[in-house]
């Protein structure tokens, strides 16, 4: 879609990526929120640090609905 645009054969594009394409200008329209949607019986620890919950995070399984998220 950016090369349509980058070549005048569309006005506008709405996109969840920036890219840093010369005579492009880009504006955040908004931001998106992710939620982690899990069984009622797993347990995630509460108190922990940031790095320790990317640590947790990052040992689950994941099921994705995009082909960006995996």
């Amino acid at each position: 879609m950016l090369l349509l645009l980058n070549e005048d054969k569309v006005d506008l594009i709405v996109t969840s990526q920036k890219s840093q394409t010369p005579g492009i200008e880009f504006l955040n329209l908004c931001t998106e929120r992710f939620v982690i949607v899990a069984p009622a019986h797993l347990d995630p620890p509460q108190q922990m640090s940031l790095r320790s919950k990317e640590q947790w995070l990052l040992a689950q399984n994941w099921i994705s609905y995009g082909l960006d998220l995996l």
